[in-house]
């Protein structure tokens, strides 16, 4: 697998290959081909490289604090391989062999990793809108020490409500 990474064009025909339909499908193959310029005829830009590559390192963060749980020992084979909670005689099963909670174990991980999918998307959207809800912030603290006034007669209608007391300047 070492001459694999320095593949720097690679195509998967996608008619009948449901893998590349997959959501994850390029940003996995961007991160694990670290030499790959072109995927599928369409260039690999640094930005989708650098995003892929956090993409995954979140993703290798949950794995390994999922193989610490409770349920781990349960996960197929596959997922064990990826928490990196496997024994040598794990390895030397076949990676397609199943066990009696195989399929359980499998939906499990799998809506684990849909709620990883979710919450690393609303992580990645409130990071791209911290910095105008500063900049807000930054401008509403300049415009009440600017306007005494109005920042206090908006400080009592929150405190007193209806009852607020005139403002005596």
């Amino acid at each position: 697998l070492g001459s694999l990474a320095q593949i720097s064009v690679l195509e998967i025909a996608s008619e009948d290959n449901g893998i590349v339909r997959h959501p994850c499908f390029r940003s996995i193959t961007v991160a694990t081909f670290p030499a790959l310029h072109t995927l599928n005829k369409q260039q690999v830009t640094a930005d989708e490289r650098s995003s892929s590559l956090m993409i995954w390192r979140r993703m290798q963060r949950l794995y390994s604090l999922a193989s610490i749980t409770l349920h781990a020992r349960l996960a197929p084979l596959p997922h064990r391989l990826a928490m990196s909670t496997h024994t040598k005689a794990d390895q030397a099963k076949a990676v397609g062999s199943k066990t009696a909670n195989h399929a359980v174990a499998d939906g499990f991980v799998k809506r684990v990793m849909g709620h990883a999918y979710v919450i690393n998307d609303k992580i990645s959207k409130l990071n791209a809108l911290w910095p105008a809800l500063v900049r807000r912030y930054d401008e509403r603290v300049r415009s009440d020490l600017g306007e005494r006034e109005a920042f206090l007669q908006r400080y009592y209608a929150v405190v007193y409500g209806d009852n607020a007391p005139s403002i005596n300047t």
